[in-house]
């Protein structure tokens, strides 16, 4: 539809607004989660803001997990690949009482990349991460239910994402086009820039040249009480949800072997939202009205390093 961000700072809220669980995953780096024991994914075309929730002017997608059964079952799944690869997901769940059930999920993924450095060093791309859940089903009577979400993220010894760098010149019409490789425009050598080096990019795409592999860390905590009444005509419901994160990145974003620029991001953020909604019916027509409070307070930096030592 014509809906997009091409920012990517920390802070901003992507167009296509990401839930989870009916929570509201409010920026990009929340809503970069591991999806795992998903019961279903929806997905909804925009403008959504004054059908579902905050922010969903493109549409909206919102993963709903698995919930707790009257009946004992788990499983657990084995997954291996090539660039040494491997996940591990499994869940727990059943009754816990006659008015108390739960359900726990569990999943950890390591990867070591996939972009070559021909530097030495590790590979970039590298994505190593745990997460869980666990959710508390409470029903003391038949006409109210009471939802308790536990989640937590911790993603850890990631490495950079690897761009790659091929060397550009004008063409007759002032436009941009790519050096070839037995041109040299800039008395470098063929097919260089200006640093004197070779873009990877024009013979293989997942190899390159970088002074570091960097790093990603981040650790997301998130909670959710869903309380819900039904009145028989009307259904009462309200979502209290709290995420905290923290991010730390650091990244070669020249593309080259040469220090000519680095940048580093971090971010801490604590998020609040409380959501009520009344539903109701009469006759053919259903209707649903509610309020909505939101509250963000976030802390982010960038930092760009150039040339080894100058900082901007």
């Amino acid at each position: 539809r014509g809906v997009s961000q091409n920012d990517f700072l920390d802070h901003l809220e992507p167009p296509i607004a990401v839930y989870q669980d009916d929570a509201y995953l409010s920026t990009v780096t929340q809503a970069g989660v591991p999806v795992f024991e998903v019961q279903r994914a929806e997905v909804l075309r925009g403008p959504q803001d004054t059908l579902f929730g905050r922010n969903a002017t493109g549409g909206l997608i919102h993963f709903n997990s698995n919930q707790p059964t009257d009946t004992p079952d788990g499983y657990v799944d084995l997954t291996f690949a090539d660039d040494l690869w491997g996940k591990v997901e499994g869940a727990v769940g059943g009754p816990l009482g006659p008015t108390l059930s739960a359900r726990v999920a569990a999943t950890i993924s390591s990867r070591e990349g996939y972009g070559e450095n021909a530097s030495g060093g590790r590979k970039l791309g590298a994505d190593h991460y745990v997460a869980g859940r666990m959710i508390l089903a409470f029903r003391p009577v038949e006409d109210i239910q009471a939802d308790l979400t536990l989640r937590y993220i911790k993603n850890f010894d990631g490495t950079g994402s690897p761009f790659h760098f091929s060397p550009t010149i004008p063409d007759a019409d002032g436009l941009g086009r790519f050096v070839r490789p037995t041109e040299n425009p800039y008395n470098t050598c063929n097919g260089c820039g200006p640093a004197f080096y070779e873009g990877y990019l024009q013979k293989k795409p997942y190899k390159g040249s970088y002074s570091t592999a960097g790093h990603y860390e981040r650790e997301v905590f998130g909670a959710t009480i869903k309380l819900s009444k039904d009145f028989g005509a009307l259904q009462l419901e309200s979502i209290t949800d709290y995420q905290h994160l923290t991010k730390d990145t650091y990244e070669d974003s020249d593309a080259t072997p040469l220090p000519i620029a680095t940048n580093a991001h971090t971010q801490k953020l604590d998020h609040f939202t409380q959501e009520l909604r009344l539903i109701g019916e009469t006759g053919r027509l259903k209707w649903t009205t509610g309020s909505y409070f939101f509250l963000q307070d976030t802390s982010t930096s960038t930092e760009y390093e150039l040339f080894g030592g100058l900082r901007a």
